[in-house]
């Protein structure tokens, strides 16, 4: 074929290619910084968010559940939509007004620019603290240096106690809700005690189950769980990357079916090479005048499976289903999908008109964007792949395929990362996908 065709095949390989890169990479960062962008720890801590205004928990039942439900921690808030102002009359409205308790601060995670939220006395006594953001701050005073002001919610009077620094990364701006969040003790609000509970934040011991809990809250409290939406972030955390992680386990397979097929060829190679040879030599004399160049061929084989070992051990991940998709007696029971779905769709409505969790709204947008970047990379890897063996076809040289592919990876990681960056992800580099995707296409030469 013509230089020209090669160039253009080229041109499309290398196109495709980094972009399977570039969004593999930005995938790994995103998943690597889910436990550092999120408010709490996922492995321990499960959330019940609000979905219906019957038989809710109220602020008088959180005393006694956090004494009777046995759990590491508990903490519960409301939210509400207020305007806040200052003595000076300059106000900011479309706020949300969080009433937390004394646990609030030490399960959900902000980085304090000065002060710090309420303590369990301050909770007790009912004091008006407030603990406003520094974007707040900036609106209503000009300068972050703002404790122990006075700013005024719902018409009363409140002494910020503490500012955090707000959550700017572009990938945070597009999950959230667009509200700018405002604390204060559930105490210091008048009749506190008859106020719903939205959300609650449960801390698990190692040893607790999710059904255990929810079993035993529902026992406490007259069955008032089923007006709440468990989510178990010791689960959903895991589930909501392990799309990627399937992504990653079927490019390692293709890569292991490919090494086999280059070892099969291999060794048809080597028995041809030995027949030719037998023809002029006793199998002694062979291993005697050959014995370099074949422990050179046989260390081809080692370093195959070797390299197989590897992928395999690499790729290997633990596929999680939640207990609610999964029937007790029947697997092939197909009602019981069905309800599982039609329930997780009310629900989901339901989510949406009365509560919003932040969190797992987050959580939620990282799952979807796991599932659709899946998708995108899996096509992009195929047409690379495609063009990849067109290019051999047409007659490129191997030297040349091998430059444009470490080019790629090299370049598609690098840009991957620094975009990963901008968006707000953890800084990071996912050597091992990198050399997956390295060995990918170089195997296919």
């Amino acid at each position: 074929m013509s230089k020209s065709i090669i160039r253009d095949l080229n041109a499309g390989f290398f196109v495709f290619s980094s972009l399977a890169v570039i969004l593999i990479t930005i995938i790994a960062l995103m998943n690597y910084s889910l436990g550092c962008m999120l408010l709490f720890d996922m492995e321990s801590t499960a959330e019940m968010v609000r979905v219906s205004d019957s038989n809710i928990f109220t602020f008088s039942d959180l005393k006694h559940l956090k004494a009777e439900a046995g759990l590491e921690k508990i903490s519960a808030y409301s939210e509400m939509i207020a305007l806040v102002s200052n003595r000076a009359g300059i106000c900011k409205d479309g706020m949300k007004v969080v009433l937390v308790d004394e646990d609030y601060s030490s399960i959900y995670k902000y980085e304090m620019i000065e002060g710090r939220f309420p303590d369990e006395d301050s909770v007790r006594k009912g004091k008006p603290y407030a603990v406003i953001s520094d974007q707040l701050a900036l609106r209503l005073f000009m300068t972050l240096r703002v404790v122990g002001n006075e700013i005024e919610i719902m018409g009363e009077k409140y002494t910020i106690f503490g500012v955090y620094k707000s959550r700017s990364s572009v990938f945070w701006t597009l999950s959230g809700d667009g509200f700018d969040r405002v604390f204060i003790p559930y105490t210091a609000i008048d009749s506190y005690m008859e106020l719903p509970v939205d959300i609650m934040a449960l801390v698990k011991k190692q040893e607790q189950h999710i059904n255990d809990t929810k079993i035993r809250i529902d026992a406490i409290t007259g069955q008032k769980v089923s007006s709440y939406e468990i989510n178990d972030y010791t689960t959903s955390g895991v589930v909501s990357h392990q799309y990627f992680d399937l992504l990653v386990y079927i490019i390692g397979l293709a890569a292991i079916l490919f090494t086999i097929v280059f070892l099969a060829r291999y060794a048809a190679y080597l028995i041809r090479r030995c027949k030719k040879k037998l023809n002029s030599y006793y199998a002694g004399n062979l291993l005697k005048t050959d014995f370099k160049e074949i422990l050179g061929l046989l260390s081809v084989f080692i370093a195959g499976i070797v390299v197989m070992a590897l992928i395999a051990n690499m790729i290997a991940f633990d596929f999680i289903v939640a207990d609610k998709y999964i029937p007790d007696d029947n697997i092939f029971d197909t009602h019981f999908y069905i309800s599982a779905a039609m329930k997780d769709s009310i629900l989901a409505n339901s989510y949406k008109i009365n509560i919003y969790s932040v969190v797992e709204n987050y959580r939620r947008g990282i799952m979807r964007i796991n599932i659709y970047c899946a998708l995108l990379i899996s096509v992009f890897i195929v047409i690379s792949t495609m063009l990849y063996r067109l290019l051999l076809k047409a007659g490129a040289r191997g030297k040349s395929i091998l430059w444009t592919v470490l080019t790629t990876v090299v370049l598609g990681g690098a840009l991957g990362v620094m975009m990963a960056i901008l968006l707000g992800f953890e800084a990071y580099c996912p050597v091992k996908i990198w050399l997956l995707m390295l060995y990918y296409y170089y195997i296919l030469l």
